[in-house]
């Protein structure tokens, strides 16, 4: 049993083809990968804009992984891009949100034997 996601609504939406759950996993963990290395710099670029389109990106992925645990951070983010805050009020809000994100893509990669970068 997986500890943080949830690929059901995958199952069903695919009608339980565990080879297109598959591809549409390997690429959900390239794009969680990818986009959050860019969301660290454009947090610390305080590049609002950017990081706003890579947050809209990953949030739905993360509710279709049901990543529930995560969706408090992506609220905080939002939040702060709305203020346009300073980077150091949402740097630990990010590093937790890094924490989910690359345990439930560890823990994806190992499940279904996906070999990704």
């Amino acid at each position: 049993m997986a500890l943080f996601y949830d690929v059901r609504s995958l199952y069903d939406k695919h009608n339980n083809k565990e080879e297109l759950v598959v591809e549409e996993l390997i690429d959900y963990v390239q794009q969680m990968t990818k986009r959050l290395d860019k969301m660290k710099k454009h947090i610390d670029a305080k590049n609002y804009e950017k990081l706003q389109k890579h947050v809209k990106v990953l949030q739905p992925i993360m509710e279709t992984l049901g990543m529930d645990q995560a969706y408090e951070e992506f609220n905080t983010v939002q939040q702060w891009l709305e203020q346009k805050g300073k980077t150091k009020e949402i740097k630990e809000v990010y590093k937790l949100l890094r924490k989910r994100i690359r345990s439930a893509a560890k823990e994806i990669k190992k499940d279904y034997q996906i070999a990704v970068e």
